[in-house]
């Protein structure tokens, strides 16, 4: 069932109230511009949602694995990160008194895979939206100079890895991803796109490498919208057939190289009347992360000689712990 997605790194709990506006916005794009259609989730329209019928969240937030209820339609046990478990948890709770919540729905993605690997990147350098009132600017002006977004036009907002010898995941949320430098945001990358034996997937990088170009051909072309706090979805297959244990949905991928690569996320989007194109902030960060997975492609290739990237490192500037708290109270 889409509406019972299976939790790994994000939550729907995120689409609801206000955001339920995003999906005719979503609708409207594919209509602007026919060639995003394979790039954009499917929408599925809007659904009205007691509040009994949400997805059910583990009354244990110390619990690394949870079952879902048969209604659920999956047979699986699902590792949670904190983050997400966080999130799901607070966004009910705000729910509770109301007695109807609007959802968009939208296919998931994620389905055709036994154990997805999943990388959430944030595109562009500027990362506000239009509408956006000044003191939210003015933090997110902030937050963008203060990581990747300002020097490569790409942040890491989410990233699942699967692990086949504990059948789980080990996850970055989008606070670890505020902290990397350019070194640690490529390293992540690596990581990303490494096999169980630590080898580099490099069938599936390229894969994804003409996705982006064909995408980012389109986006440069077009001039109907400015899309500004959007991101990049990539999605992989995590497990190879044969060290599949727990299904995920009940479905047993024989293809290890299957992957997806999806634009997501257009509560920023906005017409663009005056016809300018998408911002130079923008096609840097798809230029990047093309830039970045080829090198590390010839860097294997190689047999590792040159310039190879950096181990995980963080920003040392400001404090970062205290300004995340700070942006995540007035964000969410």
């Amino acid at each position: 069932s889409v509406l019972h997605v299976h939790q790994h790194i994000f939550t729907q709990m995120e689409c609801v109230a206000s955001s339920a506006a995003h999906g005719p916005e979503n609708a409207l794009i594919q209509v602007k511009i026919p060639e995003l259609v394979p790039f954009v989730p499917k929408y599925l329209g809007v659904v009205d949602m007691e509040y009994g019928e949400l997805p059910p969240t583990p009354t244990d937030s110390n619990s690394r694995k949870f079952e879902f209820s048969p209604q659920a339609n999956t047979t699986e046990f699902n590792h949670f990160n904190s983050w997400g478990l966080r999130c799901h948890q607070k966004k009910k709770q705000a729910l509770k008194r109301r007695s109807v919540i609007k959802y968009i729905r939208l296919e998931d993605l994620t389905l055709p895979f036994s154990r997805p690997n999943i990388l959430d990147l944030k595109i562009g350098t500027r990362v506000h939206g239009v509408n956006d009132d000044p003191e939210k600017v003015r933090r997110k002006m902030r937050k963008s100079a203060l990581t990747t977004s300002k020097s490569l036009g790409l942040r890491l907002c989410g990233m699942q890895v699967y692990n086949s010898i504990d059948d789980g995941y080990k996850f970055h949320d989008k606070f670890f991803g505020r902290d990397l430098d350019n070194g640690g945001f490529e390293k992540c990358i690596k990581e990303f796109f490494s096999s169980q034996d630590g080898k580099l997937r490099i069938g599936v990088m390229e894969s994804l490498i003409q996705r982006i170009e064909m995408l980012l051909k389109v986006v440069a072309e077009q001039k109907s919208f400015q899309f500004f706090s959007s991101s990049l979805l990539f999605i992989c297959e995590g497990c190879l057939a044969s060290d599949q244990k727990r299904l995920h949905g009940n479905v047993k991928n024989d293809n290890y190289q299957r992957v997806d690569l999806r634009f997501i996320d257009f509560a920023q989007a906005a017409r663009d009347t005056e016809r300018k194109g998408v911002d130079d902030g923008f096609l840097l960060g798809l230029r990047n992360i093309v830039k970045i997975m080829r090198r590390l492609i010839n860097f294997s290739r190689d047999g590792g000689t040159g310039s190879e990237p950096q181990q995980i490192s963080k920003i040392s500037v400001g404090n970062l712990s205290e300004e995340r708290n700070e942006i995540e109270e007035k964000d969410s």
